[in-house]
């Protein structure tokens, strides 16, 4: 079982910023701001579903700041993420197009997009176009604040405070759709 979930924190990538309104002045301060963030909730022995989008650098400087974040990292590929092989051997466990977890007693699809993204594009043609009775799908790829709209829920890091979000958070608020 996955202990977070995260998505969407562009590592390395200066238009981010001014694109979603994120606080910081330079690359560089969100970089250590995000780093800082993700480890002062994931534990060494944390397990953290990643929902794509990760980062906007070199190879090297990418392996180096996943290096640097706490506990078991697993990818669902986003769109600005590279091969899976590629991912691997950055050092994500798991590297997925598309993985299928239970939470609270429901079923949760995790996707880098939202089913209107995933019916709209061609790029994600095998993703999920619709809900099925009782599913939940957690994305990320919209930047948006919101953490839920109808039955998604939003990992992506601009909806909660630019840190992961915890399985107790997704918890409850699978609880209360």
């Amino acid at each position: 079982m996955f202990d977070f979930f995260y998505s969407d924190p562009h590592f390395g990538h200066r238009g981010i910023i001014d694109l979603c309104g994120r606080p910081y002045q330079s690359v560089d301060q969100m970089n250590e701001a995000l780093v800082n963030n993700y480890n002062s909730v994931v534990g060494v022995d944390d397990c953290v579903l990643w929902a794509g989008d990760a980062f906007f650098m070199s190879f090297d400087k990418s392996k180096a700041i996943l290096d640097r974040l706490n506990g078991t990292k697993a990818l669902v590929i986003g769109n600005h993420d590279r091969s899976a092989d590629r991912m691997a051997a950055m050092g994500f466990a798991m590297v997925c197009d598309m993985a299928t977890i239970s939470i609270a007693g429901r079923t949760v699809k995790v996707c880098h997009y939202p089913y209107k993204w995933a019916a709209n594009d061609e790029r994600c043609m095998a993703y999920p176009t619709k809900q099925y009775k009782n599913e939940i799908l957690m994305h990320g790829h919209t930047h948006s604040s919101s953490r839920v709209i109808g039955s998604m829920i939003h990992v992506g890091c601009d909806a909660w405070n630019y840190t992961p979000a915890s399985l107790t958070s997704i918890e409850k608020l699978i609880l209360e759709l």
